[in-house]
């Protein structure tokens, strides 16, 4: 770690920005820096409105509050290094990157893993076409997928992209279908509404028996079963970490391959980010979505099952 003092940055709240949470107002305000480090700035009570310290990344700004932001040195490992390293781009504007992650592809640089991410691979794309405008411990990243689910993830190509798109996410604006491949034979069609939090007992798990939880729904249909297997569309309308992957879970279908939430072994975990909407841009009237084809292996194991992957795409795209 660094000696160096920490940055000690002002700012006062103006109109256009009343009502916005603090952490996506600091997001906006001092972009070279991620929402989630901001979020970690208020948890840990370095951010203080008029003079009185506020730990609550919820808290909704309002015209004229005085916030000073204290922002330590950072550490060497938060830089993201830019490396080349070749992914899919399924679309791309002045804007925004939509790309379709492989399984098992960390997204962000973190422990054990800080120069094979799908950020560091990003971080090199655009600052080899010299249009990178962010600092150096970001990438332009929206939101989360996991390691072990492949499918669409979106990184933003400016700061103000970045809050826009980012927002949409915040307020649940953003539409997303996913396709899992489960044990047993489950309803035709379920929703589960389980809050979930941190697992009590396992601090890398998520679950709905954590001391405390936060609102998750997801709704699914089966698209097919043989009885031993499913193959299920799911449309979370929250977005809380691991929040499929529990939910099926906890309703006795567990994804294949998904060894921590009890789908056991498999040469992947079998939950692909298929189709994403929203709006890319404040000009835009209508929404735009994108899609992320099945990948190969994953059609591998459909056929496996005597099921069509061709029969399972068309569903998916109604």
């Amino acid at each position: 770690m660094s000696d160096l003092p920490a940055i000690t940055t002002s700012l006062q709240v103006e109109g256009d920005s009343e009502g916005m949470r603090l952490d996506l107002y600091l997001a906006k305000m001092i972009p070279k820096f991620s929402r989630s480090f901001h979020k970690n700035l208020i948890t840990t009570e370095q951010v203080y409105i008029n003079d009185a310290v506020e730990f609550h990344p919820q808290y909704r700004v309002k015209i004229g509050d005085s916030i000073e932001i204290k922002i330590p040195p950072q550490p060497d490992q938060y830089v993201i290094k830019p490396v080349k390293i070749d992914f899919k781009i399924i679309f791309e504007n002045s804007e925004l990157l939509v790309i379709d992650k492989p399984a098992e592809m960390v997204v962000h640089p973190g422990s054990g893993h800080f120069n094979d991410t799908l950020a560091n691979a990003v971080k090199y794309y655009l600052a080899d076409k010299s249009e990178d405008q962010f600092g150096p411990e970001r990438a332009g990243q929206v939101h989360r997928l996991d390691k072990p689910t492949s499918g669409i993830i979106l990184f933003a190509k400016s700061p103000t992209s970045l809050w826009f798109l980012s927002k949409q996410f915040a307020d649940r604006m953003v539409y997303k279908t996913y396709i899992a491949t489960v044990r047993g034979e489950c309803p035709v069609k379920f929703v589960s509404d389980k809050a979930i939090g941190r697992d009590k007992l396992n601090r890398q798990k998520f679950s709905s028996r954590s001391e405390k939880t936060r609102l998750a729904q997801t709704e699914f249909r089966r698209l097919y079963s043989n009885g031993k297997y499913s193959v299920v569309i799911c449309k979370p309308r929250t977005g809380r970490t691991h929040q499929i992957r529990v939910h099926l879970s906890e309703a006795g279908y567990p994804i294949v391959g998904d060894i921590k939430y009890g789908g056991g072994k498999a040469d992947r975990m079998l939950l692909h980010a298929y189709k994403l909407s929203l709006h890319i841009s404040p000009d835009d009237i209508d929404m735009k979505e994108f899609t992320a084809p099945l990948p190969g292996d994953f059609k591998q194991v459909l056929t496996q099952l005597n099921c069509d992957p061709a029969q399972i795409e068309k569903q998916l795209l109604l």
